[in-house]
């Protein structure tokens, strides 16, 4: 089977039953080399050669390669978000040191809620609202969906996975860790994406697991094609099984 999925003419069964375990083989040792690179720890590795792999092969490699990403930046934001909920339930006591004060204000900073504003109890709620993880499945479909599986020019020549923009251009990162690490800060912290935080919270103030295809009715803004956009995110979810229920792919 060439690149464009078609069969040579004139191989038998034996040939085509061949080349799919070919590509089975393929696709099963780029996830097993790009998964123990991750477990190395070897979290500035360059994005791999995507774009040199057949379409099955990269969606599996891709999927095992970005996935021990994401759960390393749910970890951080998770260890965060406990620290926070320490603090805050320390708050009304007046019993924190300055420097958990410090970090407090830092965090603040860092998530967009106003640099120098006094703390409060509503301050600090308004941070646990914005400093909680990001579903799996929605930023693995993102990343794919952004970054052609890890083929586009920004992701190769950029480790910008999720088209991530800045002045005067597109973003640049030192690996596709940072990029990660980018993207949930912009979700979590941006006013275009308020309503993405807002379902989130509705989510766990109801006592309801984080899921992408949900969620991803609060990310509007990210595209110009608006509804298109998030229908194009829930369907690949569904087509990849990235959640284990099955996603509406109705329009928002």
């Amino acid at each position: 089977m060439n690149r464009k999925g078609t069969t040579t003419l004139g191989h038998g069964r034996n040939t085509r039953r061949h080349q799919w375990l070919g590509l089975l083989v393929l696709a099963v040792g780029a996830v097993c080399y790009y998964g123990a690179m991750r477990h190395g720890g070897r979290t500035g590795e360059p994005l791999p050669p995507f774009a040199d792999m057949t379409d099955a092969a990269r969606k599996a490699a891709f999927l095992a390669w970005l996935g021990p990403l994401v759960t390393e930046a749910n970890t951080a934001v998770r260890a965060d978000r406990e620290r926070l909920e320490v603090l805050r339930a320390r708050f009304a006591t007046g019993a924190l040191s300055r420097g958990e004060i410090a970090w407090l204000h830092q965090q603040a900073d860092r998530y967009r809620l106003g640099s120098g504003r006094p703390l409060t109890a509503g301050l600090l709620a308004e941070l646990s609202a914005r400093m909680d993880e990001i579903p799996p499945a929605l930023a693995l479909a993102q990343a794919a969906l952004e970054s052609g599986w890890g083929t586009s020019r920004l992701a190769r020549e950029a480790n910008n996975l999720f088209g991530i923009t800045a002045q005067p251009g597109t973003a640049a990162y030192r690996s596709p860790l940072q990029s990660v690490h980018a993207y949930f800060l912009l979700l979590n912290s941006h006013p275009a994406y308020e309503p993405f935080r807002q379902l989130r919270q509705q989510a766990r103030v109801e006592g309801l697991p984080l899921s992408g295809a949900d969620l991803a009715a609060g990310l509007l803004r990210y595209s110009e094609e608006g509804p298109l956009y998030i229908a194009k995110v829930r369907r690949l979810i569904h087509t990849n099984a990235l959640e284990p229920e099955p996603v509406e792919l109705a329009l928002q």
